[in-house]
């Protein structure tokens, strides 16, 4: 189908589960809805009313604005940011990332614009929550949370950010005044059994380098 076919790898179990629910699962629901009102005003009377709603729906449907299949571009990733693959990566977890900008107040605007597009960036890529903070004390002090359920899905989520997600982050980063936003992570850990910090930061640095997302010269632990 074409929801598996455009999607990209990592998701398309998703959509193709979404795609399957929008038929086979609402079909029960469907039924159970149109036998309750055959009940009611009898079965000509509800079938002249769900084929009337099916036209009317039908005539409203321009007004969802739903992409036509060609309008919908695919994600493309260049070579050159290839991400390397590690298969004993540790899956400790969750994870919080905070990314802190200074700026200055006329970007104000354009900063908040840009950054509910990062929103998109870091929810399809894998965080299952993100906010965007300004700090009390200094109004321009700007700091991205984001949450993520594991370090693997936070190191896959590298691999997930295609060549317009990674120019936008690039762009973003520009805003700050001090030549790059200074990024943390924060990891929750088994006390009994913790991992190599130094093989986790080495390889996490890697992927920042490649994906564009923040400069190792910016970050701190």
């Amino acid at each position: 189908s074409p929801c598996s076919t455009m999607s990209p790898g990592w998701i398309r179990g998703r959509a193709m589960s979404i795609y399957s629910l929008a038929f086979a699962g609402v079909m029960p629901i469907g039924s159970i809805l149109s036998g309750s009102v055959a009940d009611a005003i009898g079965s000509p009377a509800a079938l002249v009313l769900f084929s009337t709603g099916t036209l009317v729906l039908g005539l409203l449907s321009p007004r969802f604005q739903v992409p036509h299949l060609d309008d919908v571009v695919s994600p493309e990733y260049s070579e050159e940011r290839s991400m390397p693959h590690d298969d004993d990566s540790y899956d400790g977890g969750p994870v919080v990332v905070l990314n802190t900008w200074i700026i200055d107040e006329a970007d104000f605007a354009e900063f908040t614009s840009l950054m509910n597009e990062v929103r998109l960036v870091r929810l399809t890529t894998g965080a299952y929550r993100w906010r965007l903070f300004r700090h009390t004390s200094d109004p321009t002090r700007f700091t991205e949370f984001m949450a993520l359920a594991s370090w693997e899905e936070h190191m896959a989520q590298h691999s997930r950010i295609d060549d317009a997600a990674a120019a936008l982050l690039r762009h973003v980063r520009e805003f700050d005044r001090e030549n790059g936003p200074v990024t943390r992570h924060m990891i929750a850990i088994d006390v009994e059994d913790p991992p190599d910090f130094d093989e986790l930061v080495a390889t996490h640095d890697e992927l920042h380098l490649i994906d564009g997302s923040i400069p190792k010269a910016d970050q701190e632990s």
